[in-house]
């Protein structure tokens, strides 16, 4: 069972703490971003895989509160900075125009969906059967399409996993996970108020909208974790530096 330390200390180096530095990563380039909310910091606690899977990405975000409060208890001034946000602006920003972009993971309906806004951009798409999955094989066709920015639509830990593994395939591009953003993005999942966001109960919407699928997440999986690793954090903090003062994009 890993501690709240080397869970911090092992990712504080890759964090982008501003939804700013986020932005500002060259997309295309061959880096790979991984969102991290409460659930991976569970999986991460028990399991060596998807730890090392975390501890190979290139850059991380704080995906959701209990996130940010770690990092700020030691001594990292942040912000909350998702995926899901991350796609709205870059399609509204038409940051995505000019690259070759595929998508891994979502329903075949939402792959359409998301090709009607991005059109030729959308080169590549994968929605098969995630247990069927050949990271080999996926890396190959992106490569071969020439895809520079591959987003990961898939929950963890599959999504992480593969990601990882797409990596040493040898797939050169920016892998970005984007969790449901691309659902939320056309609109086949629905975005938690913004009141809830503001209370840190976005976690509430999505429990209510999916009872049956989440409850074991966030009750059986996640709390124990909160417990062990985000109330110490709550009350245990070093004194902050400021995002700009920690490495960010390199």
């Amino acid at each position: 069972m890993r501690s709240r330390h080397e869970l911090a200390e092992g990712l504080l180096p890759k964090v982008l703490a501003s939804n700013a530095q986020l932005d500002s990563l060259p997309l295309g380039g061959p880096h790979r971003v991984q969102t991290v909310n409460l659930h991976h910091l569970a999986l991460a606690e028990r399991s060596d895989d998807f730890w090392s899977a975390m501890l190979s990405a290139d850059y991380v975000t704080a995906d959701g509160w209990p996130v940010v409060q770690l990092f700020r208890s030691r001594g990292l001034d942040l912000e909350r900075v998702t995926g899901s946000e991350w796609l709205s602006r870059a399609v509204g920003s038409n940051a995505l125009a000019g690259h070759r972009v595929g998508l891994l993971g979502g329903s075949h309906d939402v792959g359409a969906r998301f090709k009607r806004i991005l059109g030729e951009s959308l080169v590549f798409r994968e929605h098969g059967n995630r247990d069927e999955w050949s990271a080999t094989q996926i890396a190959e066709d992106a490569t071969r399409m020439d895809v520079d920015v591959l987003l990961v639509a898939v929950t963890p830990p599959y999504g992480d996993l593969i990601a990882m593994k797409l990596v040493d395939a040898g797939y050169v591009g920016t892998v970005m996970s984007v969790g449901g953003g691309v659902d939320m993005l056309v609109g086949a999942q629905r975005a938690a108020p913004e009141w809830l966001k503001r209370f840190g109960l976005e976690w509430f919407a999505r429990l209510s909208a999916n009872p049956r699928r989440l409850w074991r997440r966030y009750f059986v999986e996640c709390m124990p974790t909160f417990v062990r690793v985000i109330v110490p954090a709550l009350v245990v903090r070093t004194p902050s530096a400021p995002a700009s003062s920690y490495e960010g994009v390199r």
